[in-house]
């Protein structure tokens, strides 16, 4: 099939279906897949571009589609009240091809037992203060990189913060932004140079979708193996952990 035969398949309605069900079901919302399906169809529009002859349409899109979702990294974040003990808690958890996902959101806090069980061991608590079956609890909170054991007393493994604290957290990153403005400048003119040459002209109004997925999801994931490569971040030992997990509370 040649590849202006295969660029009419892309307006079919069935198979655009496919790719968003193939979507749907890797992802926690409706969001999620729309942007993972539009990540997809991109990134089949580049790749049929770099090639004469496809011999097996849906075998090549569905080999783009499975590659394209082991870029995708995302961050899901729920909230709850009056819980714990406290007055406001906030979690987050990112996920992708190197870390896998403990909560999606809309995940109720308030029925997760490992997850309370953080809230609990916030500040530290000996495990003989626990019943039999918070001891079980909490050994499934340690065994998925909840918690840690410091002696007989179990803590947050993860990342927790006062909420009043928060900011001092998040300022940890401004400090990488500073220089910035040169680096964006530069992936600005590549990525207008990528867009006229791969999309659709009729498409081209879409730009700040696409600029967003392949700026947000794609680079990212990309910086993240960089960087696996050069040593300057270390790959997390078991993809379930504390890696990538924060939690706020506010008393």
């Amino acid at each position: 099939m040649k590849t202006n035969e295969t660029l009419k398949l892309l307006d079919d309605k069935d198979f655009l279906d496919k790719i968003y069900h193939f979507s749907y079901h890797r992802c926690n919302t409706s969001f999620e897949a729309e942007d993972l399906c539009s990540d997809i169809i991109l990134a089949v529009i580049s790749a049929i571009h770099k090639q004469e002859r496809i011999e097996n349409f849906y075998a090549f899109v569905w080999t783009i589609a499975h590659r394209v979702y082991a870029d995708f990294y995302g961050c899901d974040g729920i909230d709850a009240t009056s819980i714990g003990g406290y007055k406001s808690v906030f979690a987050s958890n990112i996920y992708g091809k190197h870390i896998d996902k403990h909560f999606h959101c809309g995940h109720n806090l308030s029925h997760d037992p490992k997850l309370l069980m953080v809230l609990r061991a916030i500040g530290g608590i000996a495990i003989d203060d626990l019943s039999e079956s918070e001891k079980e609890i909490a050994a499934k909170a340690l065994d998925c990189g909840y918690l840690r054991k410091n002696g007989n007393i179990v803590e947050p493994k993860i990342i927790v913060i006062d909420r009043k604290n928060a900011m001092d957290f998040y300022n940890l990153s401004f400090d990488f932004s500073n220089d910035m403005g040169t680096v964006i400048e530069q992936i600005a003119a590549e990525l207008s140079v990528f867009m006229k040459t791969h999309i659709p002209e009729h498409l081209m109004n879409e730009y700040p979708i696409y600029t967003g997925l392949i700026a947000g999801v794609r680079i990212l994931a990309k910086a993240i193996e960089e960087c696996i490569n050069e040593g300057l971040l270390v790959e997390p030992e078991n993809k379930v952990g504390a890696e990538g997990v924060l939690m706020i509370v506010e008393k």
